[in-house]
């Protein structure tokens, strides 16, 4: 009897013969394979298909692995549909009504109809979802249609159950007593999940709808690797030494006031310099780029937001409307920058010859966020903005797109952040609703972006459907220390409002042209970048941006008068240093200058004053070097100009 054969392209492009109905976990054993991490299911055609479903027909296949985001999301909504089978069995009555994951864990939530459920039950269903991960149960697929294939645990003696308002897919699968209704396929085997821990418990309203019922969602997190799971816990650990809420407080760089009002800081002479600084570095780069600075003011007319239609689209999110004694007078407090700039560049006629304008403003903008969704400086009521906007000629789109993204980029590196990647969000073509201006300019700017993100080389995702209402940008994400992605600095192409304020400039054939707009921000807002950055460093800033610079520790009284005079040197020289004329032991002063994040200590005693030297200990290194004063300055100038050396 003569087998048939199909032919696979394997991710390479290498085509091989396999029988027909051969499996991905046999396709694997094959030499030629090679995988980038632990697969957890495979890609046949761009179908999904679990590694135990037979291949029946010639394919091209992928496999996805645990190291990508595609399978971080599967491998949690394994274990969601794992935690919905453990829920199920103890309260068979529950209301299963959503099993989701992304890249960060996974949830169920679960209306128990008055069943009683508290935190001391997670351990329970833990404990029970520990059992079958041990046992290994395979996991079997059947056709709706059909029977289960290779029910290699018996009989299916459970309930089948699916979350409310999934759909379905043409494949059903089972572990051991449960048949899953699932639209994924599963795992091999419940041995896959080595670490998992379910997290915590919380009440929601179901669809988030306030008018619904609340319903109990349950958190966790799960992991291939049981040493996956240990470094996640050391990671939320050192997250905690590192929350930027908690640094900005017991470093004194801001504070917030009930009284002043939620979600806006109030700046400490650190937190104020360090603002300052960030200014100071990034508007330098911006000159030497070609910007001019403006400022705008806090309040607008309300018309303005209406012209440009973020009033239509955000009013939600903005601040009650101020009436003044004029009749139908509104003013509001100002949410956005652009409307703002483009009406500097309407302030006089343009030519083609002024073009490219850009301009530039550290814009304070107000918008209002629920109680629940702000976060310290991360997500907060006021913020200002490195706004910068260009208005160009269409000819002249690609190179200030490609000259904005490298901008962004060496603001990144300069800071210490080297991993990043970029989001390009484009329109969701099957919802053109909320989207305004024409089809054939938004081809162009997706386009563009496209372009400008390749020539850079940057590693890109394209969202569908997370453009801004009037253009597609490019978001860059972020990777700091501990590996977490933050979304940092933004490009957009905006057709759109220069067409709705009449935006013009006279072209060399003295015809009357439509400039395009590219907004852009390297930081972001300066609130949300401290705290990346405070969270990124743990509270180690470039010396640059530190109001002290230097602690000066003299080992006892009778040296402190040698110490002024040495800060009194370095002042001279630029260099911030206070002495601690404490009456404490020199560990307690080299312990507390260590622990307020000071970059250099000085520790001055008999030996120093004897030699004209200095004992210096930097932020973060155990040992202490003797120098001379003149070595001194010279390193301290070479650590304050880094960081600018670094922006340019």
């Amino acid at each position: 009897m003569q087998i048939e054969h199909i032919q696979l392209t394997l991710p390479n492009q290498q085509i091989l013969p396999f029988k027909k109905g051969i499996t991905a976990l046999e396709v694997m054993k094959h030499p030629a394979v090679t995988l980038q991490g632990k697969a957890l299911y495979v890609k046949v055609n761009n179908a999904v298909f679990d590694l135990k479903r037979p291949i029946q027909e010639n394919a091209h296949i992928e496999w996805v692995c645990w190291e990508s985001t595609a399978g971080k999301v599967f491998f949690g909504q394994v274990t969601a549909y794992l935690l919905g089978t453990a829920l199920k069995r103890h309260y068979p009555d529950a209301k299963i009504l959503a099993m989701k994951a992304d890249e960060k864990g996974f949830y169920c939530e679960v209306d128990f109809q008055g069943m009683g459920f508290e935190g001391k039950d997670l351990a329970r269903i833990e404990a029970e979802m520990s059992i079958w991960t041990q046992a290994k149960i395979s996991s079997e697929w059947f056709d709706t249609e059909g029977d289960l294939k290779g029910n290699e645990q018996g009989g299916l003696t459970g309930q089948v159950f699916q979350a409310e308002g999934q759909a379905l897919s043409g494949v059903q699968y089972a572990f051991g007593e449960i048949t899953l209704k699932v639209p994924i396929a599963l795992l091999p085997d419940t041995g896959y999940i080595k670490g998992f821990k379910l997290l915590n418990m919380a009440g929601v309203y179901w669809q988030g709808n306030a008018n619904q019922k609340q319903v109990t969602r349950i958190y966790g997190i799960s992991f291939p690797e049981k040493a996956l799971l240990k470094a996640y816990f050391a990671l939320i650990e050192e997250a905690k030494k590192r929350d930027h809420r908690k640094l900005g407080a017991s470093l004194e760089f801001f504070t917030f006031s009930d009284q002043v009002g939620l979600g806006l800081p109030l700046w400490l002479p650190k937190g104020a310099f360090l603002r300052e600084g960030l200014m100071q570095v990034l508007g330098e780069k911006l000159e030497k780029a070609g910007f001019a600075f403006i400022k705008t003011p806090h309040i607008a007319h309300k018309n303005l937001y209406v012209t440009s239609g973020h009033y239509q689209k955000y009013s939600e999110d903005t601040f009650q409307a101020m009436h003044t004694p004029q009749k139908d007078e509104v003013f509001l407090l100002k949410s956005m920058n652009c409307p703002h700039h483009c009406q500097v560049y309407q302030s006089k006629p343009r030519s083609y010859k002024e073009l490219p304008i850009r301009l530039a403003e550290f814009g304070t903008v107000y918008r209002y966020e629920k109680h629940g969704e702000l976060h310290g400086l991360i997500r907060t009521r006021c913020f200002t903005q490195d706004d910068g906007h260009i208005f160009c000629m269409p000819s002249q789109i690609k190179q200030e797109l490609i000259a904005s993204v490298q901008l962004i980029i060496s603001v990144f590196k300069a800071f210490g952040f080297e991993k990043y990647s970029a989001q390009i969000s484009v329109r969701d073509l099957a919802n053109l609703e909320g989207y305004i201006g024409s089809k054939a300019n938004w081809d162009l700017a997706e386009q563009a972006l496209v372009q400008a993100a390749d020539f850079c080389g940057l590693a890109t995702t394209v969202l569908e459907g997370e453009a801004a209402f009037y253009g597609p940008k490019i978001d860059f994400m972020v990777e700091d220390a501990l590996g977490r992605a933050w979304q940092l600095g933004t490009v957009q192409l905006d057709y759109q409002l220069p067409q709705r304020f009449g935006l013009t400039y006279t072209s060399a054939t003295h015809t009357t042209e439509r400039p395009v707009m590219i907004h852009r921000a390297a930081l972001g807002s300066l609130e949300r970048f401290i705290g990346i950055l405070l969270e990124h460093t743990g509270g180690r800033l470039p010396l640059r941006l530190c109001l002290e610079q230097v602690s000066i520790l003299p080992i006892a009284t009778k040296y402190i008068a040698y110490s002024q005079k040495i800060a009194q040197m370095l002042k001279a020289h630029g260099i911030r240093a206070k002495v601690d004329t404490r009456e404490e032991k020199i560990n307690r002063k080299i312990r507390d200058a260590a622990v307020n994040k000071t970059p250099y200590m000085l520790v001055i005693g008999e030996k120093e004053i004897a030699t004209k030297q200095v004992a210096v200990r930097k932020q973060g290194q155990p040992a202490q070097k003797i120098m001379g004063i003149p070595e001194l300055l010279d390193l301290l100038a070479l650590d304050v100009d880094e960081l600018i050396n670094k922006v340019d």
